[in-house]
């Protein structure tokens, strides 16, 4: 028992320092870049995201914790390394580098991982699968927000679209509730698109400049 309450320790040590390194990046970066780019109506004030992250750290330190304790699967370890990854390295592309479409692909591929470990949660570890859920959400809430930001920072026909007819919450308020509850099919596609998208977008701005 003491070992087994040791790793979970261990899991929150390892969940909150993985953290460290994107939260530097954006302490450090963050401002004055982050207030001069057009951001959208449902972005949420800066005090939010440190209560929210710290409890999903929790969770998700509980859940790895519950599964590997139930079947020690290193294949678990592998993606939830995946994901620390690619969620600390989001704050050094996004607030670090300044390269919000790069950052938009980053988030596709946490979604990928996200919804892979809870899929073997699920058959691991009800109370594991339900742990992740609420960083589903939020990643989802974070992959709008992204998509957000880099379609306003684009100056074309979005511009006024935001801007006037507040195509923003639009977006939110109806794209997102018919984007959770689509088919998977639908979902990957989109992903892969937005991904497509993103891509194009990165390469036209560094050789162009645009």
């Amino acid at each position: 028992t003491k070992n087994k309450y040791l790793s979970l320790i261990l899991f929150l040590i390892i969940t909150f320092a993985a953290s460290a390194i994107g939260g530097f990046t954006t302490s450090v970066y963050k401002e004055p870049w982050y207030s001069q780019i057009i951001l959208p109506s449902y972005n949420p004030p800066s005090w939010v995201f440190g209560p929210v992250w710290s409890t999903l750290y929790v969770f998700m330190s509980i859940a790895i914790w519950k599964a590997w304790d139930l079947t020690r699967n290193k294949q678990l370890l592998k993606i939830i390394f995946y994901i620390f990854f690619f969620n600390a390295i989001w704050s050094v592309i996004f607030f670090g580098f300044h390269n919000i479409g790069l950052a938009l692909v980053d988030l596709i591929i946490i979604l990928f991982f996200i919804t892979l470990l809870m899929k073997i949660y699920y058959k691991i570890s009800k109370t594991s699968f339900y742990l992740m859920v609420p960083y589903l959400i939020w990643t989802s809430y974070a992959f709008i927000l992204n998509t957000s930001i880099y379609l306003l920072t684009k100056k074309i026909f979005w511009d006024n679209f935001y801007t006037h007819s507040g195509g923003d919450a639009l977006i939110f308020w109806v794209v997102f509730p018919r984007f959770c509850f689509c088919p998977w099919t639908f979902r990957l596609a989109f992903w892969w698109a937005v991904a497509g998208v993103s891509v194009f977008g990165c390469v036209e701005q560094a050789l162009f400049g645009i």
